[in-house]
This record gives structure tokens, C-alpha cells and sequence, in this order.
């Protein structure tokens, strides 16, 4: 009986750590904020402190807005409301000084963000710009960057399942 246990639960811890190292969870690991989808506009308020704006969510709520640097860079995260005040989309955005330090940003969050969910799904075709995007069970991941002569911007976007659409174009 007691190597029955112990061969449960070394499978067991086996089967957990596979789940771990893959990236399975019911929520997605979002790399710039401790929030989660489970928690609440009070939540983000403690732990953002004084929000730096607000305006209408494209989900029927609010969107707030807080400076946030994330990877030594200066830039500002977003938390998106839906109409019933549930935290529906969170997104981190910076603008850079470069091309070049827009890359190479672009291309440290795709990497690891490549690492942990795997190959990207869609990369829409565009010449000014780079995206991808994971569609995934527990919610979308995108990074798009977007170059003009005076400003170089990166956003790195997790969207909720419940709002998360697929779309190839």
C-alpha cells in the first residue's frame, strides 16, 4: 500500500511539473503585473496606485491606465473593464526612441513569449510593422509594434477568454 503511494505521487508531481514546463493553466502568466484575470479594479488600484488616466473600454467599460515600466523600460500598463467591471484586457505599451530599441525589445518579449506558448498562430502581413498573436484556450497574446518617423511603440496585449476572438486576417 505504502509503494502504491509512493509511486502515485511520484507520478503525480511527474505529471504536475509537465503541466508546469509546458505553459498549461487556467490562467495566463502575464509577465508585467501580478493581476490576474480573477482580480478586481480594487486590486489594481492597490497595487498600481494613482491611475494616470482613464476612458471608455472598446469591451463596454473602463480602461485604466497607470505608468508602468517593465523590462527597464518606461511605458504604461492598461486594464481593461467590460460592462459588468470584470478585468476583460490587460496590456502593457511603451514608445522608444529607436528602431533599433524597438527591435530589440520586439524581439526579447517574442522570444519569451515564444519560449512559454510556442510558436505564435497568425503574423499579419504589414510593412510598417511587426505583429503575432497565440490564440490560446485561457486567452490571446499579441505584440505589435508600430514605427513612424517620430515614434517607435510596442504593445504586448493578453485579452480575456470570454472577449478573445481568432481571426486570420
Amino acid at each position: 500500500m505504502k509503494t502504491n503511494r509512493k509511486v502515485f505521487c511520484v507520478i503525480l508531481a511527474f505529471v504536475l511539473s509537465i503541466f508546469t514546463l509546458t505553459g498549461c493553466s487556467s490562467s495566463l502568466s502575464i509577465p508585467f503585473t501580478e493581476i490576474t484575470w480573477e482580480n478586481s479594479l480594487e486590486d489594481v488600484e492597490e497595487l498600481e496606485g494613482d491611475v494616470l488616466e482613464t476612458y471608455d473600454s472598446t469591451y463596454g467599460g473602463t480602461t485604466y491606465s497607470y505608468e508602468k515600466s517593465y523590462k527597464d523600460i518606461d511605458g504604461v500598463v492598461k486594464y481593461m473593464l467590460d460592462e459588468d467591471g470584470k478585468i476583460v484586457c490587460i496590456a502593457w505599451q511603451c514608445t522608444l526612441d529607436s528602431q533599433e530599441e524597438l527591435d530589440d525589445i520586439y524581439e526579447t518579449i517574442l522570444d519569451e513569449t515564444t519560449d512559454q506558448y510556442g510558436e505564435c498562430d497568425f503574423t499579419p502581413p504589414n510593412y510598417n510593422s511587426k505583429a503575432n498573436v497565440w490564440y490560446l484556450d485561457n486567452g490571446n497574446i499579441s505584440i505589435f509594434t508600430v514605427s513612424a518617423s517620430t515614434a517607435y511603440t510596442l504593445q504586448y496585449t493578453f485579452t480575456h477568454p470570454d472577449v478573445a476572438e481568432r481571426s486570420d486576417k
